[in-house]
């Protein structure tokens, strides 16, 4: 099942890993509309893109005046 919304995939290329070593960091985000705003959720992997690990779920809405 494919959902309504944008997704986009960052490449990072020199992010801090383990012991100081440098990793490509890859990040991938969708964006989907919901009631009263839109939902943004990313995934990070850190080995090409095998495994992917939870990096932020955020809910941006209007301000309130």
């Amino acid at each position: 099942m494919r959902s309504s919304g944008f997704s986009a995939l960052q490449h990072y290329k020199d992010a801090s890993g383990l012991e100081g070593r440098r990793i490509k960091k890859l990040v991938r985000g969708v964006w989907k509309p919901i009631a009263g705003g839109v939902r943004e959720v990313a995934v990070t992997s850190v080995d090409g893109g095998k495994s992917w690990q939870p990096g932020f779920d955020l809910l941006f809405r209007a301000h309130q005046k």
